[in-house]
């Protein structure tokens, strides 16, 4: 029985016949190139996905490093789950809540009952490179709306509730 295979086409115009449901973080560890900067996601056929996007047709795949627009957002974004989580795990009572860019940065608003001081920021971040040290990866999941309710609700992310289209 033969493997079950679908061709990519990558942007340098090299064809290659890959594993179907191959991951796009695998294909990025063979062909992306060792001299790339951080690859933090791929188009496929034109779409933006997520390196744990599994392939299963024929496509055309150029890979998003951080160098690029698209992958400046996509880096920061991802330390923002980063960071969240970190704060989350060590204040369980504090509720991060992501603003806006600022100069560079993200401005960031703590809901917690006691103030943030200069030595719970360096705690978050231990925390925050401990979480990448382990390189767990991340993952994009649909759910019901009633689930993601109660998952914000767990969460006190209540607010996060309002940006369903039908606040549902």
């Amino acid at each position: 029985m033969t493997e079950r295979t679908i061709n990519v086409k990558l942007k340098d115009g090299h064809e290659i016949k890959v594993p179907y449901e191959m991951r796009l973080e695998d294909l990025a560890k063979r062909y992306g190139g060792e001299k790339e900067p951080l690859i933090v996601a791929a188009r496929v056929n034109n779409k933006l996905r997520e390196l744990t996007y599994h392939m299963q047709e024929d496509a055309e795949v150029s890979f998003v490093s951080i160098t690029s627009l698209d992958g400046i957002r996509i880096y920061q974004r991802s330390l923002s789950f980063v960071f969240i989580r970190a704060a989350m795990e060590l204040y369980k009572n504090t509720h991060v809540r992501v603003e806006h860019s600022l100069s560079g940065g993200l401005f960031c608003e703590f809901d917690s009952e006691e103030k943030m001081t200069i030595e719970d920021i360096a705690k978050i971040k231990k925390r925050m490179e401990e979480i990448v040290k382990a390189d767990e990866p991340f993952y994009k999941e649909a759910v019901p709306k009633a689930e993601a309710k109660a998952i914000f609700e767990k969460f006190n992310m209540e607010s996060k509730i309002h940006y369903s289209p039908t606040g549902t």
